[in-house]
């Protein structure tokens, strides 16, 4: 559980890869997906890395663990904006 606050704490003092690297160690342990809001909290993570790609699939993978989520509209909204923005992306980069 250390790894997730390490990360949810990194995150919040804008020190990114930090944050990544505790949310992906505790991942790798939470073998039972008991804290699945460590989803969130990487795709929070990766967005603000401008991986939005990465972001959306935390998200949805969110979602497949919680399908019920009393929030679920609301993620399914940052799905979405995160794909149009990872579009946006590729094409600027293309031209």
């Amino acid at each position: 559980m250390g790894h997730l606050y390490s990360a949810a704490a990194f995150f919040n003092l804008g020190e990114f890869l930090a944050a990544e690297r505790n949310a992906r160690r505790f991942q790798s342990l939470d073998v039972g997906r008991e804290r699945p809001q460590v989803h969130l909290l990487l795709g929070d993570i990766l967005e603000r890395e401008h991986n939005y790609s990465g972001a959306a699939e935390e998200k949805e993978l969110f979602l497949t663990v919680v399908p019920d989520a009393p929030d679920a509209n609301d993620i399914q909204q940052q799905i979405k904006a995160l794909q149009d923005l990872d579009k946006e992306t590729r094409t600027s980069t293309r031209q």
